[in-house]
């Protein structure tokens, strides 16, 4: 059986890690310093994290071997989830690796858009991953099992569990965040969410379950929005700009979006010079540490390892319901 996860891990590896080129004539050579394509890739990896892509060899006849492997056609909305595949029948494919970015094989280094180059990444974006764009596409594919094989644990019946059970499994990262969360937890949601607010509140006396935020460690687009208008920055519900080096200092950060240029978020630079990190607009570790002790200074009891997990993340929600930012 194909896993979504995986699907993901293989394009972030290939798009990110590995040394793989763009080049039409030499697609099928997907190695670490190698040549691909769009659909190549797309279908290696999609080999490579258990799926059967049938005779699929191009964009052309993507859909139609995929449909009928237990893919389904969802109309372009703007928002694919994690695992979608992103496909223009005629001209591109690509995959959405994480809320609003996708990974993709791009083009030839200096410009070539087919064929030329010598092997292997040589400028750092004939494969990337970036800020999710219409390309546009025609229908994003959408695996029919999505909502379980992207969990850690298969969760087949949540109501086996009980409700310190579910909340646990929801900290350790089994329930994905967000409309993902919801939709697996379904109408016994609200218990198992008032319960992980109880337990990442911690006894702090700081703060505020209640206010416009759900404290649920994620620090979505929700949280992103009220922590722009609270530092007076220009609202976009993502911290743009990152450098994806970073990803595994701020696992519960799901609205940063990293791209080559690495220019950094606005938000990013004042949130450093008020809690007194380098200011360049890029969170890391270093930016995550000052942040935990600043919220230390108020009154919040964080380990200081410079790593934004669900505590770190419903911390600074807890004290945006209490409206201690400001610029």
């Amino acid at each position: 059986m194909g896993d979504i996860n995986k699907l993901i891990e293989r394009m972030r590896y290939w798009c990110d890690k590995a040394d793989l080129g763009y080049d039409q004539a030499s697609r099928w050579d997907i190695r670490d310093g190698g040549e691909c394509d769009c659909s190549s890739l797309v279908i290696f990896a999609l080999r490579e994290s258990g799926f059967d892509t049938g005779t699929a060899t191009y964009t052309g006849n993507m859909r139609a071997n995929l449909t009928a492997r237990g893919w389904v056609c969802v109309t372009p909305d703007g928002c694919p989830h994690p695992g979608d595949i992103l496909l223009n029948d005629n001209n591109h494919v690509a995959v959405c690796t994480g809320w609003g970015i996708l990974s993709q094989a791009s083009r030839g280094e200096s410009g070539h858009r087919v064929s030329g180059g010598r092997a292997g990444d040589q400028d750092g974006y004939e494969t990337n991953t970036r800020d999710y764009y219409d390309y546009p596409w025609s229908t994003y594919l959408r695996y029919e099992g999505e909502d379980l094989s992207i969990c850690e644990t298969q969760v087949q019946d949540v109501g086996a569990y009980s409700i310190e059970e579910l909340a646990a499994m929801v900290i350790e990262g089994k329930f994905e965040t967000g409309e993902i969360r919801r939709r697996l937890l379904g109408e016994r949601y609200g218990e198992v969410q008032k319960r992980v607010n109880e337990i990442l509140a911690g006894g702090l006396s700081v703060g505020s379950n209640d206010g416009p935020l759900d404290v649920d460690g994620d620090i979505g687009p929700v949280t992103v929005a009220c922590w722009q208008e609270a530092m007076g920055v220009k609202e976009t519900s993502v911290i743009a700009g990152q450098d994806s080096g970073n990803r595994k200092y701020v696992p519960n950060v799901s609205s940063m979006r990293f791209t080559s240029t690495c220019k950094g978020a606005r938000l990013v630079r004042v949130v450093q010079e008020l809690v007194g990190a380098e200011v360049d607009g890029l969170w890391g570790h270093e930016t995550t540490c000052k942040i935990q002790e600043w919220l230390n200074s108020i009154g919040y009891g964080l380990d200081a390892d410079g790593y934004c997990g669900p505590l770190t993340a419903s911390a600074i929600q807890r004290s945006l319901n209490a409206g201690m930012w400001s610029a």
